[in-house]
This record gives C-alpha cells, sequence and structure tokens, in this order.
C-alpha cells in the first residue's frame, strides 16, 4: 500500500488544540494510543544554552548560545525533547557548550545550572500533566586543567541524585520505553506527567546511579546523526534522505546548521559578518516547514524535530500535525 501524502489538519476529523503549555494533555484523545516509537515531538538541540556563564578566552554568545529561552521557556513553547550537556565547572554542575579545537584545545562555556534545569521542570510540570525526554550526554569535567575528562563514576552519581530531584520521574524499569504509549506516560485522560531521563555517559565504564530513574540509553535507541554543515541545501538534503532511509528506526532529525571554524571564530567581530549559531538556526527553522512538510507521509516522518534557536511554538504546531496524520498509532 503507497504511503499517503501529509495532509493540512483541516481535513482531519479532530480538531488540533494548539496551546504549546499543554498540547499533549490538550490532544490525548489523539494521541493516547501512539507508541513512543510512533510519536513526534518538539526538541532542543543544546538545550541549556539560552545563556553564556563562565567559559574560555574564545568564548562568545555567538559561538555557544544555542537557545532564546530557559528550559521553562522551551517547555512553555511546548519542547518536550530536551539535549542536557553537563559539565562540572569550580566544582558545581551546569550545562555547556564546548567543543575540542585543534591547537587551541577545549573552548566553550557554561550555560543553565542543573540546579535550575530542575527547578523549571518541576515547575512546569505542577500545573502541566505532559511527557518530557530528558537526554543526558557530553558529560565534561572542567576542572582538569587544559585536558577536559569525561566524568567519573563518584560524579556521575552525583549528577543522578541531582536529577532525581525531578518530580514525576518515569521509574518503571521497562526493557524500552519506544513500546510505551501515551496513555501509559500521562494517562488516558492525561491525568500525570511523565519525565523520561535517558543517560549516555562519555566514560564507557560509567553508569546512571542506580535507584535515581536515570537511565542507559539502551531504553531509547535512537538515530541521531547531524550533518555538521552551515550549508542550508546541503542538511537539508542530508538530513531529509537520512529520514527516509531509516524509517523504521527511532530517528532525530538534526535541523541544525553548525559554524564552521571561521564564523566560529569571527562571529564576535561586527566587522567580518560572521554569522551566529542563532543565526543560522534562524536560516534553518525558516526553511522547516517547507521542505519537511512534503516529505512526510503517514508513515515516513521524523520521531524528533531537532533545532537551534526555537523562539516560537511553530515546531509544536508542526509536530502535533505530523502525529494527528500518522498512521503508525501502534
Amino acid at each position: 500500500m503507497k504511503d499517503t501524502k501529509y495532509t493540512s489538519p483541516k481535513s482531519l476529523s479532530t480538531v488540533p488544540k494548539y496551546n504549546p503549555k499543554s498540547w499533549m494533555a490538550d490532544n490525548i484523545g489523539s494521541l493516547a494510543r501512539i507508541k513512543l516509537r510512533n510519536l513526534c515531538l518538539p526538541g532542543a538541540h543544546d538545550a541549556g544554552m539560552s545563556k553564556r556563564g563562565t567559559g574560555t578566552v574564545g568564548a562568545f554568545d555567538c559561538n555557544v548560545i544555542t537557545q532564546y529561552n530557559s528550559i521553562l521557556g522551551q517547555l512553555n513553547l511546548g519542547v518536550r525533547y530536551f539535549d542536557i550537556r553537563p559539565v562540572i565547572s569550580g566544582g558545581e554542575f551546569y550545562t555547556g557548550h564546548y567543543s575540542n579545537v585543534p591547537v587551541l584545545g577545549w573552548q566553550g562555556a557554561n550555560g543553565q545550572s542543573i540546579d535550575s534545569i530542575v527547578n523549571d521542570i518541576n515547575t512546569f510540570i505542577s500545573t502541566q500533566h505532559e511527557l518530557i525526554i530528558l537526554n543526558i550526554s557530553h558529560d565534561l569535567d572542567t576542572d582538569t586543567g587544559r585536558l577536559y575528562q569525561p566524568f567519573t563514576q563518584q560524579q556521575y552519581n552525583h549528577l543522578c541524585k541531582k536529577l532525581s530531584r525531578i518530580n514525576h520521574r518515569a521509574c518503571g524499569d521497562y526493557p524500552t520505553f519506544l513500546d510505551l504509549t501515551m496513555g501509559e506516560f500521562i494517562g488516558g485522560n492525561a491525568t500525570q506527567s511523565n519525565v523520561v531521563i535517558i543517560a549516555d555517559p562519555s566514560n564507557e565504564t560509567v553508569v546512571p546511579m542506580p535507584g535515581t530513574c536515570v537511565w542507559n540509553s539502551s531504553k531509547l535507541k535512537m538515530y541521531n546523526n547531524y550533518t555538521g554543515t552551515n550549508d542550508l541545501k546541503e542538511m537539508v538534503h542530508d538530513q531529509l534522505n537520512k529520514m527516509k532511509n531509516h524509517q523504521n528506526e527511532y530517528f532525530l532529525l538534526s535541523w541544525t546548521l553548525t559554524q564552521d571554524a571561521t564564523q566560529a571564530a569571527t562571529c564576535e567581530l561586527p566587522i567580518v559578518g560572521g554569522k551566529s549559531i542563532l543565526d543560522l538556526a534562524e536560516e534553518a527553522n525558516q526553511a522547516l516547514e517547507i521542505n519537511l512538510t512534503p516529505a512526510c507521509t503517514s508513515t515516513i516522518y521524523p520521531n524528533i524535530i531537532y533545532l537551534d534557536g526555537i523562539k516560537n511554538d511553530e515546531v509544536m504546531k508542526l509536530s502535533l500535525d505530523i502525529n494527528l496524520n500518522s498512521k503508525r498509532q501502534s
């Protein structure tokens, strides 16, 4: 049977409710039977980097800030998947955006603290019944001199303890979260919140701390492969081809443009006119719907639409429309 093309939600019998704070709960009648493996979610790349804290000499707003809003602001815009990259700096836990640059070594800066992210999530779910996924990766101890190191097991345990302050964590030890439905996550009448925390430690010998409901990434296996270019056409072609070729996997559409070395080094200099990460995000995000919509069918679409520079609820609306058109209901 041929796949049917993505259609306007006006043609659907169910009228979508587009409140970004409660879009899952408001549409639970249509979403309850959909398994996570068949759901489309708005996602934030480097989600904790809405501000620049302490960092290296080569770090500026233009080459480390990836988001306009805090985690709470992103939740209020409908984002439900968050890329959280923890670092240790001055003995405290933050998010960070760092790269190991040839010759210069590690360059980057800290963003939102882990404690503030925990508070943001708890504030949100105190009034909303939604599914939230945190993906914890790229952990880095920046207190080890120029040669930054992955977290030790003790440091990772400390991180897990901090994350265990998040309320309504998914604590059922399922083989995979992908086979659970939205109804199982937040209730058939959307009466509960659920926060899934997935960890992918940088050191393969380190494991999430037992009893904290922080789970190894094997419980949410996904295809996540960014393009690594600042060229829009190249990124669009690459990501849409990957979506088509990996349609049977839990697929993250990495709709992000990456600064080249010159842009990263010169974006702070107005005379050069280099593009910031948020400038590139604006370019990519403006091209999202017009390119993604024709490439989607009722069975071929991304599970996560992964963006920098989220400043409105447009990706939430697009994700909801995809879900309501999906024929991959269970």
